[in-house]
């Protein structure tokens, strides 16, 4: 039986996740410390005060996704996360001298968590929670991290999933890759990888469970 932690658990691990880009949130975003040291928390604490009104138009932005399909798209992902681990795991007790099936799961978590974070939470939620968190509030820290899922960086990877023009290097614990935005090519660290992918993880857990 694969256990999925509950969403104020989750919270917390996020946190603890999070903690170790407090000084990207910090150069990138002018998040503090203070803030980022419990980041899911307080993105948690931002999005609950977003005014009814806020909220109501907000999600007829995102319309026709609805939050029932954004909570069983979260839910697969969560749930196929762990299974892969556990699977991860199994294949190398009874093979320590081989990852292929590791590889194999870890590649399709991989794709499935590209395509959820970065293609599914399209543009249109993110350009929506802005714009509520800038009528509710005037500088938080998830209005900033909103802008930035709007940005040229993330846009380009948004292409490059929602048309499956990328490689990734899964053959150890890199998940280090090259992808195309039309005759662009692009490269991307491992530590800059990392970070999108835990920032990207931390929102989708608290918007999707909020609203």
């Amino acid at each position: 039986m694969v256990f999925i932690p509950s969403y104020s658990e989750m919270l917390f691990v996020l946190d603890e996740i999070m903690r170790k880009h407090q000084a990207t949130l910090m150069t990138e975003f002018k998040i503090s410390p203070h803030h980022s040291s419990a980041l899911a928390h307080t993105m948690d604490t931002e999005i609950k005060s977003i005014a009814p009104i806020h909220r109501q138009n907000f999600e007829a932005s995102i319309a026709p996704v609805t939050f029932a399909d954004l909570q069983t798209q979260h839910f697969t992902v969560t749930g196929f996360r762990e299974i892969a681990e556990l699977l991860n795991r199994k294949a190398l007790e009874a093979t320590p001298d081989s990852d292929r099936i590791s590889i194999f799961t870890a590649s399709a978590q991989l794709n499935l968590e590209n395509y959820y974070y970065f293609v599914f939470l399209k543009e249109s939620l993110f350009r929506g929670l802005r714009q509520a968190l800038m009528k509710s509030h005037s500088d938080f820290a998830l209005l900033r991290i909103s802008q930035f899922f709007l940005n040229s960086e993330v846009r380009s990877l948004r292409n490059a999933f929602s048309h499956a023009t990328w490689t990734a290097n899964t053959a150890s614990s890199s998940n280090s890759f090259k992808y195309w935005d039309g005759d662009k090519v692009f490269e991307m660290t491992d530590e800059r990888w990392t970070f999108l992918r835990n920032l990207a993880h931390t929102v989708s857990h608290v918007v999707v469970h909020n609203l």
